[in-house]
């Protein structure tokens, strides 16, 4: 994850030991790179700001990026009253960069659209509410959790698949 095109602004948002794009390209090496950026108010939040990331990450080679919707947890979650979900709230944006761009390659059962635009992959991925996961009975991913429980979904705190024990 990279949240900005900008070293110092990424490391406001991700910390200081995130480390400069170009360090990061250089001992990445040979494999390939998915660049992936939340986009959210007051960082990457206009089509303007996606293009100029665009535009500096594929110059150091990086071909396949994923802009994400700034993630806000449902009331049922496991994080609804988190601090971290506050900021999410106070952040949000939801809105598809590249809508109406390029050509379609595919999309996922749940919306989202996989371009290409000019050389590159792009996608905007937003998550599967819990309601269409419940209706298609498929859940995205299975979450394990520092404490040992395992999730279907940390939207819904009835979705425990089971606890590991040590």
């Amino acid at each position: 994850s990279r949240h900005h095109f900008d070293d110092d602004r990424c490391r406001q948002l991700m910390g200081k030991a995130s480390p400069a794009l170009a360090t990061f390209v250089e001992a990445a090496g040979e494999l390939p790179i998915r660049a992936t950026c939340v986009m959210a108010r007051g960082w990457i939040d206009t089509r303007e700001l996606v293009d100029t990331y665009l535009s500096v990450l594929s110059s150091q080679g990086i071909r396949e990026f994923t802009f994400k919707h700034t993630y806000v947890a449902y009331e049922k979650s496991l994080f609804a009253d988190a601090p971290a979900n506050l900021w999410s709230r106070q952040h949000a944006l939801n809105e598809d960069p590249f809508s109406g761009r390029g050509t379609i390659l595919g999309q996922l059962p749940w919306g989202p659209v996989i371009r290409q635009l000019d050389s590159l992959q792009v996608c905007y991925y937003f998550e599967p509410d819990p309601i269409w996961e419940l209706e298609n009975l498929r859940c995205r991913s299975v979450n394990l959790l520092s404490d040992g429980s395992v999730y279907a979904s940390l939207e819904n705190q009835q979705s425990l698949l089971f606890q590991l024990t040590s």
